[in-house]
């Protein structure tokens, strides 16, 4: 019998681990009497095999019932748990603090181990995340990691597990981090990661067509969580191939810069280096130099409507100079040459700046100053949403409404011609028009009061500028007059990291699209600034409103229109569970309310 606990007081975490044997898999090393008392205790319970190859991870209120019931099911005609358990063993936690957060711990554990087996090649029986529980948080996890660190520790300690994970708190943070990848795939991208990794001749014996993946899909569609899985899959595959001493494939993934530390610390909590298993991930200049010593076997770029092209006073030097030296036009065209595969996650309507290169067009009809064969190109679009949870019926989130909320914006910021089936979501509290600047904020500071631990974030379209007062060289030069000055609040001063890390500093700043993209939040509050207006049924732009500089030399009105209701767009699909909207141009916001009461003597109209 193994018994042991953590901690010294009443409420420490204990366990037992015990070898189980015959055909009801009995654990022999529990006394009998012991194993009763266990029987009335919340716990948590991890089946081992006897190679180390499968698990089973469950929690129970009654651990023999729930034993009996495993040993009783089949697999075909066999014993499923005699099969794979015989001769293994089953550790059993319980205590105050497992009783506490049992479905938060089994999730939690679940999803650890199904990153892990992604990596190291073992399976896991569960199913996609076991019982419900919270949206995992940053805080909360600070509190119960402890306690999975511990489960973890206590697994390897008794060599129940015998890879080379790092159990340190800081890593189980980033795996359990709420941008980890490691969520269920539906079948759509299950067919996507297949179809990529059975491009390589490691994967399967006959070279494959495809040299360019397009992956399209809208904000909150999983292109960034599909790209993740297939990072994991090659990194597993790399720490194989490299410990048979066989030639690993070098892969490149082209992140933002906002993006590139979330994303490289999730993989280096496996405690592996991602250089020395020939993974490299950063920005597309330090990819495509790594590149030049040696050809990528794919590229993988996230966010690809943002790479860039050459564009006259809107292009920075250094990157005009790199394509120049490298005789390109535009970055996509640079790592297609840099690859033998690439692998491409675009949004078109995403695209915010004229810099951003251009439309790549439609299957069978690619964009012609880009450089892939359209025979060699598969193309596949992601369209079911995940980001946003509109909940109607107080049981589960309804995906047709948030389907219907992303067409609806399209459709109101006339980005799209087609309205959306119906507009029901406008009867949840998921999404509200204001009518003052401060419900904005007091809408993100209400959230923050119930869900301390949720990430509630006010945005904007960048249609202000903080600013100094007084000149250059006078004594009041340090005095910062807020852009928001309505609700104390200026802009994010750190776009890499103002979204990743939840500081009181941050929320106490308004994130602008450069921050904000490619991360969701919890709340959202927007302002919608004077850079857009309504004229006769028609959303126009007012361009002098507009402040990203760099992102209007040259243009005319109707030119930066696209990108200024792309903007817009893309902060309108931050938010998972709520969002309210300011409007401060006055014909703005009387043409989107109209549109609403429109919409909604439709969607009335079809129920009746």
């Amino acid at each position: 019998m193994s018994f042991n606990k953590f901690g010294t007081n009443k409420s420490a975490t204990r366990y037992f681990i015990s070898k189980l044997a015959g055909e009801n898999l009995v654990p022999k090393d529990i006394p009998s009497d012991e194993l009763s008392a266990l029987n009335d205790v919340s716990a948590i319970y991890v089946y081992c095999s006897k190679d180390l190859k499968t698990y089973y991870i469950g929690q129970t209120n009654s651990i023999i019932r729930r034993h009996g019931e495993h040993v009783k099911e089949l697999e075909g005609d066999i014993l499923k748990y005699e099969k794979y358990f015989c001769e293994g063993h089953i550790a059993i936690f319980y205590g105050n603090e497992i009783s506490s957060n049992l479905n938060y711990i089994e999730q939690s554990l679940i999803k650890l181990f199904k990153e892990f087996g992604a990596i190291y090649d073992f399976s896991i029986f569960n199913g996609p995340e076991g019982n419900k529980s919270d949206f995992i948080q940053d805080k909360r996890e600070s509190l119960d990691v402890e306690i999975i660190h511990k489960i973890l520790c206590s697994l390897k300690d008794h060599d129940l597990l015998n890879k080379e994970i790092n159990t340190q708190i800081k890593s189980l943070n980033s795996l359990l981090y709420r941008h980890s990848p490691f969520y269920e795939l539906d079948k759509k991208q299950v067919e996507i990661l297949e179809t990529v990794l059975q491009s390589s001749n490691i994967y399967c014996q006959k070279e494959d067509s495809f040299s360019t993946f397009i992956i399209r899909g809208g904000a909150g569609t999983g292109k960034t969580v599909l790209m993740n899985h297939i990072i994991a899959q090659f990194f597993g595959k790399n720490i194989f191939l490299k410990n048979g001493h066989d030639k690993t494939l070098k892969i490149g993934v082209c992140l933002k810069s906002n993006m590139i530390k979330p994303i490289t610390t999730i993989f280096q909590s496996y405690g592996k280096s991602l250089k020395e298993n020939n993974i490299f991930i950063g920005k597309w200049m330090d990819i495509l130099l790594e590149g030049e010593k040696e050809e990528f076997d794919y590229i993988l770029v996230d966010e690809s409507h943002r790479l860039m092209q050459y564009k006259n006073n809107i292009f920075p030097e250094i990157h005009k100079q790199f394509l120049k030296k490298r005789k390109k036009e535009n970055v996509l065209n640079l790592i297609l040459a840099c690859s033998k595969r690439t692998v491409l996650f675009y949004d078109d309507i995403q695209r915010i700046r004229p810099n951003d290169i251009e439309a790549i067009d439609c299957e069978d009809s690619y964009n012609p100053i880009y450089n892939f064969v359209n025979s060699s190109v598969y193309d596949e679009r992601l369209s079911i949403q995940y980001r946003i949870k509109i909940n109607a019926d107080l049981k589960n989130y309804n995906r047709r409404y948030a389907k219907n909320y992303v067409d609806y914006l399209k459709y109101i910021l006339q980005l799209s011609k087609k309205p959306p089936q119906n507009v029901d979501f406008l009867e949840t509290n998921y999404f509200q028009i204001v009518d003052k600047m401060e419900e904005v904020k007091e809408y993100i500071e209400c959230k923050r009061e119930v869900f301390p631990y949720k990430n509630a974030r006010v945005v904007a379209g960048y249609s202000r500028k903080d600013r100094w007062s007084g000149k250059k060289g006078t004594p009041n030069r340090k005095i910062e007059v807020k852009a928001w000055s309505e609700i104390d609040m200026a802009w994010n001063k750190d776009y890499k990291s103002w979204a990743s890390v939840d500081s009181e500093k941050n929320r106490n700043q308004v994130g602008a699209i450069h921050s904000v993209q490619g991360y969701d939040f919890d709340y959202i509050g927007l302002i919608i600034g004077n850079d857009m207006t309504c004229t006769d049924g028609k959303i126009t732009v007012k361009i002098k409103n507009y402040k990203d500089d760099r992102g209007k030399i040259k243009l005319k009105c109707d030119e930066l229109e696209k990108y200024i209701k792309n903007v817009y767009y893309t902060l309108l699909t931050r938010g998972i569970y709520g969002i309210r909207v300011f409007i401060e141009d006055s014909d703005l916001k009387k043409y989107w309310e109209d549109m609403n009461n429109t919409l909604i003597r439709a969607s009335q109209n079809k129920r009746l």
